[in-house]
């Protein structure tokens, strides 16, 4: 028996402000491949999987006034299917800063942050002005034997707020 776990993209933006919002690479899906099967008692999986560097590409472009403001980028888990056991994560780093050499993206570059189910979720980074093909990768921790067969899915919420 294998896991599976399934990721949808979706984005989101406050109507109070001016912003259109584009992202590529929607889905991710992740399975156990054979050259990781468990085939001797007492082993375990890596437990560490991680998608492409650039699985998601995101351009966030800000119009009129609103441009010259800062906005926050926040993103979710919105889990579907079982309840998510806890020792499982799913992780986002953002692996660029795009091709828009104007755009001001406050963070650090490949830092893997746990994406939260609460609240607006993880605060992911900061910007000023629009950003074109920032790439995202992502992280699964916690992929084990003790977990319970079954297949995990859910959709990545991001969300942009003006701060």
């Amino acid at each position: 028996m294998k896991n599976i776990i399934f990721i949808a993209i979706l984005a989101i933006s406050s109507s109070l402000f001016s912003q259109d919002i584009s992202l590529t690479g929607l889905t991710w899906v992740r399975g156990i491949l054979p050259s990781e099967e468990i085939t001797n008692p007492g082993d375990d999986y890596t437990g560490t999987y991680n998608s492409l560097t650039n699985q998601t590409t995101i351009s966030i472009k800000v119009k009129g006034k609103d441009k010259h403001k800062e906005f926050t980028l926040y993103v979710k888990r919105l889990d579907s299917g079982p309840t998510w056991p806890g020792d499982l994560n799913l992780n986002i780093a953002r692996t660029s800063n795009g091709t828009d050499k104007k755009s001001i993206i406050n963070g650090e570059i490949n830092y893997f942050q746990t994406i939260s189910t609460n609240g607006f979720g993880t605060k992911f980074f900061t910007f000023k002005g629009t950003f074109k093909d920032v790439n995202l990768q992502y992280q699964f921790t916690g992929i084990s034997v003790l977990l319970p067969v079954d297949s995990y899915s859910t959709t990545i919420l991001f969300t942009v707020m003006q701060l």
